[in-house]
């Protein structure tokens, strides 16, 4: 039977959904949708931007038995790195709990959470009043060679996350506006602030004066729109000085200087639809516009860049997992097919499909075969992927 040797426990409140377990002196360079690893550290999201977090991490001398009874699980490759000490458990902040993992060396270990999606952030509650999302961590040893692909099918709820369920007009609109790279090509512009604006104003359907009343009230609460709502000026950004001079060149416009102007940009770019209901006519935030790079006639790089950024928004959290597993194989690189990395991480051969391309369109990995945006790729083809040319994302600070 296995036997428990060691165990920690801790709760601690977090930031950015940080949550990790990584050895003294080892800084991961891995993102993770729920949990991701490399040598000497777990990398772990919480549930919503800020969250209460129980924590337990144990070390194991064979594989644990299994239990049902939690929401969310995956079972990952691990090794500790030499000298490199305790497994530190934290969340933002340093901590000075960790688990003593001795002569580990090799194994594995299961994360298993429950709670994450309790709470979202900007909801109107108190994350810190709600139940705190609970994490185990089990690690064990395990002989032979790592193998990344063992341990699925992968367990996640999804519940709530806008990028992967539209949960309503407005945020399917908000999903086609960052996944056809209209978002990207707005940038940090004073556009992308008021074209979302208008999105969330016409939630389902609505006349142009209620949504350029609506949008009024976004801006400046003090206002109560009403007839004039259309020729109100658009208020400049607080932090952004081009007053949506990105809104406007793509639009086609020479300036955008009043709601009108936002409103018309928008529909001419296919970010608001005009459909006829009931005699009524309405305005529609569209949840699948035309591509940006079809639309504006983006070539070269910077098509490819803006396909690149465009798939990140659907794609990111697939795109980190593989991206953790060709880590783990070395200068063999990881052989496998679409299909085998769908079971493995229980998803869709589509949502693979869009992380490889987004991956090697990034440079974060390499492969035997085109993966490039209209290439063909099967459900069973057999691919080998490398560690690709891009510099690692670390993550922002030294551990103690």
């Amino acid at each position: 039977m296995p036997a428990l040797i060691d165990a920690v426990e801790t709760e601690f409140t977090t930031d950015f959904k940080i949550v990790l377990a990584a050895q003294e002196r080892v800084v991961p360079a891995l993102e993770a949708e729920f949990a991701e690893s490399g040598p000497g550290f777990l990398m772990l999201t919480a549930g919503s931007k800020q969250s209460r977090i129980r924590l337990r991490a144990e070390r194991w001398d064979d594989r644990p038995p299994s239990t049902d009874d939690w929401e969310e699980m995956d079972d990952l490759p691990f090794e500790t790195v030499p000298t490199a000490g305790r497994l530190i458990v934290q969340g933002f902040d340093p901590s000075g709990v960790g688990l003593d993992l001795g002569d580990l060396g090799r194994g594995r270990a299961r994360v298993l959470a429950r709670g994450r999606h309790r709470y979202y952030y900007g909801a109107n509650l108190d994350p810190f009043a709600m139940p705190p999302e609970e994490w185990l961590l089990q690690l064990y040893p395990a002989d032979g060679p790592v193998d990344p692909m063992s341990g699925g099918p992968r367990r996640l709820v999804i519940a709530g996350d806008p990028s992967r369920t539209a949960r309503s007009p407005w945020h399917a609109a908000v999903r086609g506006f960052k996944t056809s790279g209209w978002a990207d090509a707005l940038g940090s512009s004073h556009g992308y602030s008021l074209a979302e604006t208008a999105l969330a104003a016409a939630k389902a359907s609505v006349t142009r004066l209620e949504l350029a009343s609506s949008m009024v009230r976004y801006m400046a609460p003090w206002e109560t729109g009403g007839p004039e709502a259309e020729s109100a000026p658009v208020p400049p950004h607080p932090r952004i000085r081009d007053e949506g001079d990105a809104l406007a060149r793509i639009s086609g416009r020479a300036e955008i200087a009043t709601i009108g102007d936002v409103i018309d940009a928008l529909v001419s770019i296919g970010l608001l639809i005009g459909e006829v209901r009931d005699g009524r006519q309405l305005l529609i935030p569209n949840p699948a516009p035309q591509p940006v790079w079809e639309r504006w006639g983006v070539v070269g790089e910077q098509l490819d860049s803006a396909r690149v950024r465009a798939l990140t928004y659907e794609h990111r959290g697939i795109a980190n997992s593989i991206e953790s597993a060709v880590r783990w194989c070395g200068q063999e690189g990881l052989n496998t097919t679409p299909r085998a990395m769908a079971i493995r991480w229980c998803t869709t051969i589509e949502d693979v499909t869009g992380g490889l391309r987004l991956l090697r369109g990034s440079g974060r990995v390499a492969s035997n075969r085109d993966l490039g945006f209209d290439s063909e790729l099967g459900a069973d083809e057999s691919l080998t992927l490398w560690r690709g040319s891009a510099p690692d994302t670390r993550f922002p600070r030294h551990l103690p």
